[in-house]
């Protein structure tokens, strides 16, 4: 449980730097004026990040359309830090799901005031990977069917989140591996950083 907690736990001024094919993507912990912790991409989108003794829960997302931060959602969304804690059941926004515009006026026809994934979450140990392999189901119901997606994280018990991936109705839409790590430094506290070998998503 301390493992993953403190590899999980988004302290303020920590930084993570992904690869998506041949584009960087970043992450950045910032505290807000009322003490909230918020991820920030260097894409412009952020959601809050509420970090407690037995889990990481990510929730608000805001700010601008960015696909790597909705796939992150929806794979670390909720990480309880307990070993033994192996399934459980979330219920993100399904605002997360990348859906083409059809889809999209579908979910507003079934759910005119917004709605949330049936999300079903599953962890298991790797040991050849030594990393966590956490796989979320969503399911959505729309005017004319369901949608399925499926999320795959991976959790390094040093590093935290190292990789993740999303699919849609059956098409990869998303994928990245962190490709290195650190701290902005401040008041005191030096900038660091370490580049590090990726992992797959797969």
């Amino acid at each position: 449980e301390t493992l993953l907690s403190d590899a999980c736990s988004p302290r303020p001024g920590r930084e993570w730097r992904f690869t998506s094919g041949t584009s960087e993507w970043q992450l950045a912990a910032e505290t807000g004026l009322l003490g909230d912790t918020r991820l920030v991409s260097s894409a412009g989108g952020s959601v809050q990040a509420t970090s407690a003794r037995s889990l990481l829960a990510l929730h608000e997302r805001r700010g601008s359309a960015d696909l790597l931060l909705d796939a992150f959602v929806l794979s670390f969304g909720m990480i309880p830090f307990a070993a033994q804690a192996l399934r459980w059941r979330d219920a993100a926004d399904a605002s997360l799901l990348p859906l083409p515009l059809s889809l999209r006026m579908a979910r507003r026809l079934r759910h005119p005031f917004g709605a949330n994934l049936d999300s079903y979450c599953e962890r298991r140990w790797d040991a050849t990977r030594q990393l966590w392999r956490q796989r979320s189901r969503h399911r959505l119901t729309v005017a004319g069917g369901e949608i399925e997606a499926v999320s795959l994280g991976w959790i390094c018990e040093s590093r935290g989140p190292v990789a993740f991936s999303l699919v849609v109705a059956g098409h990869m839409v998303a994928e990245a591996a962190l490709a290195g790590y650190g701290n902005r430094g401040d008041h005191g506290v030096p900038a660091w950083s370490a580049a590090l070998l990726q992992a797959s998503t797969s």
